[in-house]
């Protein structure tokens, strides 16, 4: 204590204040970073293990959730060892970051037709957490989905879609498509399409320009529900994609039962497209099928010309890959329009 004022003070000012010389001053700060040194590389390795923790976790729960979608469904947030500790964290936080920061956010990866010309761009969500950095897609939909948040991360995806294509509407034609994903148990929502219509009179779109792509395992619910919402989705205007198509539950049913205006094929017929035969004759057929129904083929994960070049040959004419793009930001995305592309 310094004298008078009964109150500890071990600062510099205090050093002096108790010795009532600058020696003592001097002392204090030279023990405090004698403290800091000594304590400092403990703190460091307890960061840098902490991270190495994290990242392990973070590790184990993406691949089970990516071993999950191939093999049977779980609920993980229902698990009580790392990976549902880690499922509980990350449903905790969701909704936090969803209301309150930016972790959120969109990208949008380029689809380009054969001629070069942009036709269209897919919106990607996006969760960059403060602590273990950015989550993989099929992770955030999962703990969406298990926490009950799905509807309002979806309808999240919706606004910032059509408020992006509102934003875009001044440097694009009007037969460019942005579209953006709904996971099987949005399709279960009934106010999703009531969400889709508000939105689309709020930003002032065509219906046309909007695009709902789902996958071929949500193409096979045969709810009466998501049927229901499937048919009147497209009643509005809004196109409909199925995405990841030819290597999962294929049914062609789909093309008729849905009124599709584009199919997408599955990554793994793309990437092998130059040299599997299968593959080949597989994307060949459909897109033989898909013009005579008018019906619009794209083909992701397009990483090579080489690979653009044997679609092409093969009649699929929209790609959507590396090779053209990656999924960039707002202002990237406007560049990359302004620009003049491949041949």
């Amino acid at each position: 204590m310094y004298p008078g004022s009964g109150v500890d003070d071990p600062s510099i000012i205090g050093g002096y204040i108790t010795t009532g010389a600058i020696s003592g001053s001097v002392l204090v700060f030279v023990n405090f970073l004698i403290g800091v040194a000594i304590y400092y590389p403990f703190v460091r390795m307890l960061e840098y293990l902490k991270d190495a923790r994290n990242k392990k976790n973070l590790k184990a729960l993406n691949e089970e959730v990516l071993s999950i979608e191939t093999k049977f469904k779980t609920r993980i947030i229902d698990r009580y060892d790392i990976v549902g500790n880690l499922a509980r964290i990350l449903s905790k936080d969701m909704m936090y970051d969803l209301h309150y920061t930016n972790n959120f956010f969109l990208e949008y990866q380029p689809q380009v037709s054969s001629e070069g010309k942009v036709v269209g761009a897919e919106a990607l969500l996006r969760w960059r957490h403060s602590k273990f950095g950015l989550i993989i897609p099929p992770v955030t939909i999962l703990i969406a989905e298990e926490s009950n948040f799905i509807e309002e991360l979806g309808n999240w995806v919706i606004k910032n879609s059509c408020a992006q294509l509102a934003r875009l509407r001044n440097i694009v034609d009007d037969d460019f498509v942005l579209s953006f994903n709904l996971s099987a148990e949005q399709l279960k929502k009934p106010k999703l399409v009531t969400v889709i219509e508000r939105n689309i009179s709020e930003y002032g779109l065509r219906p046309t320009m909007l695009k709902a792509e789902f996958t071929e395992t949500a193409a096979i619910d045969n709810s009466m529900v998501t049927q229901e919402t499937i048919s009147n989705i497209h009643k509005l205007g809004v196109k409909l994609a199925i995405d990841d198509f030819g290597m999962g539950h294929s049914s062609l049913l789909y093309i008729k039962e849905y009124a599709i205006d584009t199919l997408k094929f599955d990554g793994a017929l793309v990437k092998d497209i130059t040299y599997n035969k299968d593959s080949q004759d597989i994307i060949g057929s459909i897109v033989k099928l898909c013009d005579t129904l008018n019906i619009d083929t794209i083909a992701e994960f397009v990483e090579t010309q080489e690979q653009r070049d044997v679609l092409r040959s093969l009649g699929c004419n929209i790609y959507q890959g590396y090779y053209f793009s990656k999924a960039v930001p707002e202002k990237e995305l406007i560049d990359f329009l302004k620009k003049d592309h491949y041949n």
